[in-house]
């Protein structure tokens, strides 16, 4: 089983094609299930789904949210999305027939469009047509854990607001789990809609810097 974590914070105009995407998948007979983390949403962008869902009193960041959503699931396989995104025809099936058919990988990205720089090779970015399966590490937008890597590593830092996806994925590696593309597994990803609106340019890339900082230090002091 599946266990789908939705992260939302004002998605009016983008959730509910991400849920519609979802909800198409789900109903093919699989057990998988939808969680909802609304991150102090104040557009009523749910309002109108009876769905399972935790609403956050405010906007607690991606790693505090989705560890909320990790606690509160219990699939073998979660997989992780942001509101702007649409899982294509069969991504769940190709998600479930890879992860059985790989016991050795731990995190996997799904193929992530129609942005051909989301797969990250080297620390740098790579057009998906350049790369093998093998990669460094995930984007949190479209991002496949098995749970047994995080009873293994933990959950997200939540001291971070970037580069928690990677610290992740970096972890995992350490640990000796692999990290790989799901070719198969296609996820349509807007990008940026909860970051644009949030804060300013200069607020973000401030952000940003401070989260590089810490991530790096982590990095070579471990």
């Amino acid at each position: 089983m599946i266990s789908i974590i939705v992260l939302n914070w004002n998605g009016k105009g983008v959730i509910d094609r991400c849920l519609l995407s979802i909800y198409r998948e789900m109903y093919k007979g699989k057990k998988h299930r939808l969680l909802v983390i609304d991150n102090g949403s104040t557009d009523n962008s749910l309002d109108k789904y009876w769905i399972d869902k935790i609403v956050l009193h405010r906007n607690m960041g991606y790693a505090y949210a989705n560890n909320v959503g990790i606690v509160n699931t219990i699939g073998d396989i979660i997989l992780l999305l942001n509101n702007d995104t649409e899982i294509s025809p069969n991504c769940l099936s190709e998600i479930e027939k890879f992860m059985q058919q790989n016991p050795l990988v731990g995190i996997a990205q799904c193929f992530i469009y129609p942005d051909p720089c989301y797969y990250r090779l080297k620390w740098g970015c790579i057009p998906y047509a350049n790369i093998g399966g093998r990669i460094d590490y995930c984007s949190g937008a479209a991002m496949v854990i098995r749970r047994e890597v995080l009873l293994d590593i933990g959950l997200f830092d939540e001291g971070l607001l970037y580069f928690e996806d990677v610290k992740l994925s970096l972890m995992a590696k350490d640990k000796g789990w692999d990290i790989e593309v799901i070719p198969n597994a296609k996820v349509k990803h807007i990008g940026g809609h909860t970051m644009r609106n949030m804060y300013s340019k200069l607020k973000l890339k401030l952000i940003v810097n401070i989260s590089r900082l810490k991530f790096l230090l982590w990095r070579i002091t471990k």
